[in-house]
């Protein structure tokens, strides 16, 4: 009965050929789709730069804000100043600046809480955007990502072009 069984399965391996093809299909998929993540997140990376300091130029900004080590580019110190000062005052432009040392910090679930929080005037309202979609990518929100991006592409802007690129990419 064995030897039957064993002589059946040899004249009829049309299961198994689906299931390696089943298999070579998932994993070409899986490569694909991982490998396209991969890029968009290098991709992300290289499009990171820092939110310009606008505070410093304004006298009230200049004398409750220190963004001297944000402006250096060491973000982990300016995380260290934004934090307390962010918690003390919460600014849309404070929380900004945070959000951005946070994801330059190869921290992005905090910079996406952040970002998600703030209620952003008009005039920030693209710039919160962008780094909200950099952030989801960090994080593996590329659903969520795709939609903020294609947000950017349809308005015109410095971000268009960028989200774009990214969108590609996803």
């Amino acid at each position: 009965e064995v030897i039957a069984t064993r002589q059946q399965s040899r004249r009829n391996p049309a299961w198994a050929i689906a299931a390696g093809l089943a298999l070579l299909l998932i994993s070409v998929l899986a490569y694909i789709n991982l490998s396209g993540t991969d890029s968009a997140q290098e991709l992300t990376l290289a499009y990171l730069e820092p939110y310009p300091d606008i505070l410093t130029s304004r006298a009230e900004g200049a004398a409750t804000i220190d963004l001297s080590a944000y402006n250096r580019g060491d973000f982990t110190q300016a995380a260290a100043v934004l934090e307390p000062a962010y918690a003390q005052n919460p600014e849309v432009l404070t929380g900004l600046y945070l959000a951005v040392s946070y994801l330059h910090t190869n921290h992005a679930g905090p910079a996406l809480q952040l970002l998600q929080q703030l209620e952003a005037p008009a005039s920030l309202q693209t710039d919160i955007l962008w780094y909200t979609a950099l952030a989801q990518v960090q994080t593996g929100e590329l659903e969520a990502a795709r939609a903020t991006l294609t947000v950017l592409v349809s308005q015109p802007g410095p971000y268009a072009a960028k989200a774009q690129h990214i969108l590609e990419v996803l």
